[in-house]
Order: C-alpha cells, then structure tokens, then sequence
C-alpha cells in the first residue's frame, strides 16, 4: 500500500502530467506534494505498528546497531544525493524540471560506471530500449486522452459538469467529496495518466472558479489516483505484491485493507484542509 507514495512525494511523473494539462506550475506541485506524502507516510507507520503488535511480530533479525545504520546511510548515500540534486536545483533556480531530468539521467551515468561500478554499456542500451517502450506506452495513452479531453472542451462539457455540480448542491465540501469519489472509481479501472489526462482540464476548469487552489486540486488528484493502486480490479501493486510473495490477491486485499481506509481518512483531511498540501509552499513563498 505505501508504494502509492511513490507518485505523490516529488519528483512525481503524474503530477508533471497534471501540471502540463492545466498549465500548473510543476515546481509548486512538487513542493505540494512533501506534507502530504510525510502525512500519510506517518499515518502508515502507525498502523501498521499497531497490526505488528497486535499480531506480536517479531523482526527477521535484532535492531541495527547505530554503526550498522550509519554504514548503510553511507553505502546509500550517493543514490540519497540524487533527490537533493533534482529538487535543489529546481527549488534553487538552476534548471527546470525537464532540465532536471537531464542532470539526473548524467548523474545516474556517472554513479553507475565510476561509483559503483555495476553499469555497463550493454546495460545501457537494454536501459534505453525499456525507456524508449515505457515513453512509447505512455504517449500512446497519453495521445487519444488528451484528444479526448479537446474534445470534451470544445463540447462544454466542463460547463455542463459545473452545472450538474451546481444543481446538485452550491455547497463546496459536498461536491469536493463527489469528485473524490468519481476519481476512486476512475482510479479503480483507469491508469493514473491517462486518469490525469482526461479529468484534470475539466476539473481544472469546473472548480478553480469555485475557489479551488489548482495546485491544491493536483495533489487530491494524484493522491485519490494512488489509492487506485491498491484498490481492485486493476490494483496494479496488488498484483506485483502477489507475484513476488506467491499469495493470492483477495488474502493480500483483506491484510491491506486497514492500510487502504488509514490512505482513504488521509484523502479526506487532504482534501480539506488544504494547508496539508499548500503550506510548505507559502512558506518557502515568504522566504
């Protein structure tokens, strides 16, 4: 279940994917993305302490040794850099987040040949060809959603979404909790991309005129979609959990199914209280 952090701590591929569908700034969206994804990081450790002495687990091995920590800190610590690497030069004004991919790919280079020393030029080209299908996938899916969503645009289809809101309820908490369910189901049979591609512009569009900070509305997106990594049918890190362990989903699902709620009660004071996702924002703003 924590494997859906991974697409809401930066630097993150769905909120880029959002910030280019709504003309949002990605360096806000990524420094959105911090709080919420300490938050609920927080929220899964909890539990999950709580289930472990439930159940009295015991650790495969005794506590680390602060010796032991700080040599595992120290042989990670070149991967540790790059992070800090990517989001100080973006926070720090040195080069954008398409720049900062670049620098990340010569880095990732540079580590892995002289560094560590496991990379070879054959690994490369194996690397590049998984890439090249990873990229051609995703603008393949990419493509005809974002056809989709002109199309809807040019039908009114945000306006006439708008309106249905509206015409249910004027009350804003109310139809927030309504696209947070509509994006559940949406996650639940759609990938995150394609997800974002389609439903950020008209989303975008409907509730940043009812006062909805857009950058604010990203982070409810990405964070909604993630659960729809662990929630079934597609439940994508389901799947991966039950290949790797050879157990099957449905004794996966009922074992993960406390960590499920803990992500979705998180969603929810997410989504409303915004101070989660925008003050460490404002914050930085004011310096």
């Amino acid at each position: 279940v924590a494997g859906g952090l991974g697409v809401i701590i930066p630097p993150s591929i769905p909120f880029v994917i959002y910030g280019i569908a709504t003309q949002t700034n990605i360096s806000d969206l990524f420094i959105a993305g911090f709080g919420p994804g300490i938050f609920i990081g927080a929220l899964l450790v909890a539990v999950a302490k709580r289930i472990s002495k439930k159940e009295n687990y015991q650790p495969p091995r005794p506590k680390a040794t602060g010796r032991e920590k700080l040599a595992a800190i120290n042989e990670a610590k070149w991967a540790l850099i790059m992070p800090l690497i990517i989001l100080g030069g973006i926070y720090g004004g040195f080069f954008t987040p398409t720049e900062a991919s670049v620098v990340a790919i010569f880095y990732s280079l540079l580590v892995g040949f002289f560094v560590y020393k496991e990379l070879r030029w054959k690994d490369v080209f194996a690397i590049l060809d998984n890439t090249a299908s990873f990229v051609g996938g995703v603008m393949l899916a990419f493509a005809p959603a974002a056809a989709l969503g002109a199309v809807l645009t040019m039908l009114n289809v945000p306006a006439m979404v708008s309106q249905l809101l509206l015409s249910i309820t004027d009350n804003i908490y109310i139809i927030m909790l309504i696209v947070v369910v509509v994006l559940l189901g949406a996650g639940m049979i759609l990938d995150t991309i394609s997800a974002i591609v389609v439903f950020a512009p008209i989303l975008y569009k409907v509730l940043v005129p009812m006062g909805i900070d857009p950058v604010h509305l990203g982070v409810i997106m990405v964070v909604d979609l993630a659960i729809g990594f662990v929630t079934p049918p597609v439940a994508q890190n389901l799947f991966v959990a039950s290949s790797m362990t050879g157990l099957p989903i449905h004794g996966i699902v009922k074992k993960a199914l406390p960590f499920i709620l803990t992500m979705l009660a998180a969603l929810l004071l997410i989504t409303f209280f915004p101070e989660i996702s925008l003050t460490l924002g404002k914050g930085l703003a004011l310096l």
